[in-house]
C-alpha cells in the first residue's frame, strides 16, 4: 500500500511540474526510458559481484560535471 501511494505522489509531483513545461517533461521521459532500457539490458548487481568502482561513479561523474563547468565559466569569463 505505501509503494502504490508512493507511486501516485510522485505522479502527481512530475505532473504538477511538467504540465506548463515541456522540455522538463521530455528530459524526464528521456531520462526514465533510459533507465528503463539499461535495467532491462545490464545483468542485476549482488555485493560479490558489483564491481569496486561502480559506488562511486555517481560521484566521480558529478566531479567531472563540475569541473567541466568551471573551465567553460573560466573560459568564457576572461573573454568579455
Amino acid at each position: 500500500m505505501l509503494l502504490v501511494l508512493t507511486i501516485v505522489v510522485m505522479v502527481v509531483c512530475v505532473w504538477a511540474l511538467t504540465s506548463k513545461r515541456i522540455e522538463l517533461a521530455f528530459g524526464l521521459g528521456l531520462g526514465l526510458g533510459l533507465a528503463w532500457l539499461g535495467g532491462l539490458l545490464l545483468p542485476g548487481f549482488t555485493l560479490k559481484t558489483m564491481p569496486a568502482w561502480l559506488p562511486a561513479l555517481p560521484f566521480a561523474l558529478v566531479a567531472l560535471t563540475l569541473l567541466c563547468f568551471g573551465v567553460l565559466a573560466w573560459w568564457w569569463g576572461t573573454d568579455r
